[in-house]
């Protein structure tokens, strides 16, 4: 009787100790990551938009209206998953944070910080702990080189600091990758299986490119256990068609619960050719050029220490099978997505992970191998880490000075500054003194970080005012193959343009930017039948902007001449750039 007690005591106390270190990693990780991010954005004077905003705007309204308007709220959100591309699953998460703290641009990023990055950060060091123990390392201070990789990482808070929350994402594959460690696969529960087989849809279901990390691991996975039956002797029939049955099984739940859950969203996943739609997103030509973009991200260094750590992990028999899961993972990831467009800095989450964990490996092999210089060594590559993390974050002369070209990673992020505030806010008050009739709706002829639609729609969510204007701003078609035909430029009463033309992409795939705006500039086609009125604007980077009024119909012969030019640069596919027909 006593044994048992003493058997459950024991027990008890060996995890309350294996937790104390998770627990203190935590700790650590709240403290600096919280006074990082408040530093950080409170240096910023900005009118976020496009994806910087995206999610913002949902946490504000699942925030605002979650209390007063329970069930709608729900609603919204249940149709936005089945319907939307971009849904409103992972700023719930959120809600309880805006709830308690508001919705201010601070308040959303430090909730992404410690409803998203804070677990991301316990999983890494579960993960670097379970693979550094079976390398032999079990020093009770293990914990403190996954997050120290972690905080002094550019590519972990780049897109964080932005505004996304794709940070999120990170924690489920950390969960996936848990799972998959625990046992061999022919030997796991089947809970775990079903709890992989739900979280990979899941996965998607947060943000829809993560879907290039769940076919990779599912294809990897096969080919890993057809490599075990081959390679297993004596060859087991009966055992490895039960395994292939097995395989099949899970990933016909994760298919059968993303078809269920977004039905939409998974027939236009399997209907739409990504590459040819974002064409505009990728500037490299071939695959070389492809990983040179993701190399200049991460930095020679940073990446020097993931290989290392790669090769020591795949010569370690302990960890070997599941270093070359993890790496084959990567490449496959790597070549199905730069085939679509090149990674921006949240893509990079689905190459990051095993980037921090090998990284971690090695420094934690290194400091065991430097016994008589384990100080010396380990301050070195924390201060060359600390100077990678300011190259990202601090201003252009540290940089100049410092940075050793191409040792260390070309993000470059300071606080998001602009000096043209109040001029912003002149354009907003004379839309507002223009747009009085109901129906009148204003297109924005412009598509550049300095003026596009989305940084006047939202600008109320920074200056708390000039709501009633947002709803009257249409989305301007940014991108040809994506957006098509401008109908609601022909339809606006008022159109603002920017002088020079605005482009945020090579302009040979903003041509229905460019054309239009040539037309304005020249009062030609379309633009005869519009008054350009006594206002000019000057905003930052030299942009003159102007408001012209319609004050007579389109002709027919003008709106033809448009889409006539839309369409001669794409032939192949001119329908794209008919003008649609009149309901």
């Amino acid at each position: 009787m006593f044994r048992v007690k003493e058997g459950i005591v024991s027990n008890a106390i060996e995890k309350a100790n294996k937790n104390k270190q998770s627990l203190f990693a935590a700790g650590i990780f709240f403290i600096i990551a919280n006074l990082f991010a408040v530093y950080f954005i409170n240096q910023e004077r900005f009118l976020y938009y496009w994806d910087f905003l995206a999610y913002w705007n949902k946490y504000t309204y699942l925030s605002e209206h979650f209390i007063g308007d329970t069930l709608s709220t729900i609603e919204t959100v249940f149709w936005s998953i089945r319907e939307n591309d971009y849904n409103d699953l992972p700023a719930c998460f959120l809600v309880p944070f805006g709830l308690l703290f508001g919705t201010s641009r601070l308040a959303y990023i430090l909730s992404i910080v410690n409803i998203f990055a804070l677990p991301v950060a316990i999983s890494l060091v579960v993960l670097h702990k379970k693979l550094s123990e079976a390398q032999g390392h079990t020093s009770a201070f293990l914990f403190l080189i996954p997050i120290g990789v972690i905080l002094l990482s550019p590519n972990f808070w780049d897109p964080i600091l932005l505004g996304f929350l794709d940070v999120g994402g990170v924690f489920l594959t950390n969960l996936i990758l848990l799972r998959y460690l625990k046992n061999p696969y022919s030997k796991q529960s089947m809970r775990d299986l079903l709890l992989i087989a739900l979280l990979i849809p899941m996965l998607v279901l947060f943000r829809r490119w993560y879907a290039y990390w769940g076919v990779a691991f599912y294809f990897v996975l096969f080919i890993e256990i057809c490599l075990t039956a081959f390679l297993t002797r004596p060859f087991d029939i009966k055992g490895s068609v039960k395994t292939l049955l097995k395989f099949l099984a899970q990933v016909s739940v994760s298919a059968v619960f993303f078809f269920t859950a977004a039905p939409t969203l998974a027939r236009r996943i399997l209907g739409s050719n990504y590459s040819d739609l974002y064409s505009a997103y990728r500037t490299s030509t071939n695959l070389f050029q492809s990983f040179e973009v993701v190399l200049r991200n991460f930095g020679l260094f940073y990446f020097a220490l993931f290989v290392c750590g790669a090769v020591i992990a795949t010569i370690d028999k302990k960890t070997r099978k599941f270093a070359i899961f993890l790496l084959a993972q990567w490449l496959v990831i790597f070549i199905l997505f730069a085939r679509t467009q090149d990674f921006d800095t949240h893509q990079l989450y689905l190459l990051l992970p095993p980037v921090l964990l090998f990284s971690s490996l090695f420094l934690t092999r290194l400091a065991n191998a430097m016994k008589n210089f384990k100080i010396l060594t380990i301050s070195s590559v924390t201060l060359i880490l600390f100077l990678n993390f300011l190259t990202a974050f601090t201003v252009k002369e540290f940089r100049n000075r410092w940075v050793p070209p191409q040792l260390l990673t070309y993000i470059r992020h300071t606080p998001l500054v602009r000096n043209d505030i109040n001029e912003l806010k002149r354009i907003l008050a004379v839309l507002a003194k223009l747009l009085v009739d109901p129906q009148d709706r204003v297109y924005i002829l412009a598509s550049s970080d300095a003026l596009n639609s989305n940084i006047l729609d939202s600008a109320y969510l920074s200056f708390n005012s000039y709501k009633d204007v947002s709803k009257r701003i249409y989305k301007t078609h940014n991108i040809d193959k994506r957006d098509g035909f401008p109908q609601e430029l022909l339809d606006a009463k008022y159109v603002m343009v920017g002088d020079p033309a605005q482009y945020h992409m090579n302009p040979k795939d903003q041509r229905v930017v460019g054309v239009p705006v040539k037309m304005f500039l020249e009062q030609t086609g379309i633009a005869t039948s519009f008054l350009k009125l006594p206002y000019e604007f000057k905003l930052d980077k030299d942009v003159r902007v102007f408001i012209y009024k319609k004050i007579k119909p389109i002709r027919d012969s003008d709106a033809a001449y448009l889409s006539e030019m839309l369409r001669s640069y794409y032939p192949d596919r001119e329908n794209v750039y008919k003008i649609p027909e009149k309901q």
